[in-house]
């Protein structure tokens, strides 16, 4: 049972839950039962209860979280409480914004990732983009399973014509992401960078907070926190580098536990003092290993080079001994040179190769003067 669930208790409950939460008049709602599945069953259709909660889902479905459900092939319940959040924060920054953000753009920024569970999907941040919606917990455990079933017509709204293409009604397993590019090039998408822009630069709903966009408080202790772009690297990808473009380095996110001060209303924008505190933190800790690791690398550089530079020294002065013995040999010297060892004294070793210089002119020179003509 998670912390929601008083939502269905009763009567008296559901009925403040469908006023609170704008259910039509044309909608049934009852809470799950034991015996209830995640799939469509006699006309019922069930949804996650945090979805609706605090995921912003509302009666009739919204028509992007119906064209994300359709094209990725997903029963609701098949999608995770922090996807419908990305969708859904999606939906208020478009209204916000004035833009027009879709499936594809979505996907331009987010991975769609199966879950250890198997017939689960949820949305991971993809390496070098911006996140539409921050402040996404990282574990929805505390909301629990429950699940709220609707029916009637949750699905479309009055003005919409029949015709348009339903949900998923079982459990489906979505297209690869090169079929979905495939068919997004085929209706001509194309990314628009001035919509990403705009929210790259949208400040307020603390930063694009999901519990800001989406108007509901926060329960959890701890939220996912992309690695902050900075330096060179955000020059380089042409980003921001104040509060909100924030951007992952690796698949799995990190961990940071703050604590949300409750005097703070979560429906206006503004940064958190915490939060903003909580970030410096981060992008300090991460210049310090940035140098850390500058100054590592740069050492074993410094050691590798002055390493080769005495190798290729060495290698030199053993192939110009090498030279003098085999001329030694070629013109009937058989005194042998030997390559003076590592650390030898350099002057013995000169004057012992200038002799043996002078011992071969001196052998060639004999050489020629006795030859006699053909």
């Amino acid at each position: 049972m998670g912390v929601h669930r008083h939502w269905l208790g009763d009567a008296l409950s559901i009925s403040l839950f469908r006023k609170e939460y704008k259910v039509p008049a044309n909608v049934e709602v009852r809470p799950d039962g034991p015996d209830d599945g995640i799939t469509y069953s006699d006309g019922w259709m069930p949804f996650w209860l945090v979805a609706v909660v605090e995921g912003g889902v509302r009666f009739p479905l919204h028509p992007l979280l119906r064209e994300c459900l359709r094209e990725w092939g997903l029963s609701p319940c098949q999608l995770l409480p922090n996807g419908y959040k990305i969708i859904m924060g999606t939906v208020r920054l478009n209204e916000i914004l004035s833009i027009n953000l879709g499936v594809s753009d979505i996907e331009e920024v987010y991975d769609l990732c199966k879950s250890a569970e198997g017939h689960t999907y949820y949305l991971r941040l993809r390496l070098h983009r911006t996140a539409f919606v921050t402040a996404l917990e990282d574990s929805y455990k505390y909301a629990g399973e429950d699940r709220v079933f609707v029916r009637g017509a949750w699905e479309f709204g009055e003005a919409e014509p029949s015709t348009t293409a339903r949900i998923p009604r079982k459990i489906g397993v979505p297209p690869s992401f090169q079929q979905r590019r495939e068919l997004a090039r085929r209706n001509r998408w194309r990314v628009n960078s001035d919509w990403h822009e705009k929210v790259r630069k949208y400040r307020d709903h603390h930063c694009r907070a999901a519990y800001s966009l989406l108007g509901y408080t926060p329960h959890y202790k701890s939220f996912l926190a992309p690695r902050r772009v900075t330096g060179i690297d955000s020059v380089l990808h042409g980003e921001d580098t104040g509060p909100g473009t924030e951007r992952t380095q690796a698949p799995a996110p990190e961990t940071v536990t703050v604590a949300i001060p409750s005097g703070i209303p979560v429906e206006l924008g503004g940064q958190s003092p915490v939060r903003e505190a909580a970030a410096t933190k981060r992008a300090e800790t991460g210049r310090r290993r940035l140098r850390q690791k500058f100054v590592v690398s740069s050492e074993s550089r410094s050691t590798s080079s002055s390493e080769e530079s005495e190798v290729e020294m060495l290698r030199g002065r053993r192939k110009r001994f090498v030279a003098e013995d085999l001329s030694a040999a070629a013109f009937g010297d058989t005194g042998e040179i030997s390559v003076p060892s590592r650390g030898a004294d350099v002057a013995r070793s000169m004057s012992a190769t200038d002799a043996a210089e002078r011992s071969g002119r001196a052998l060639r020179q004999s050489f020629l003067k006795n030859r006699t003509p053909t």
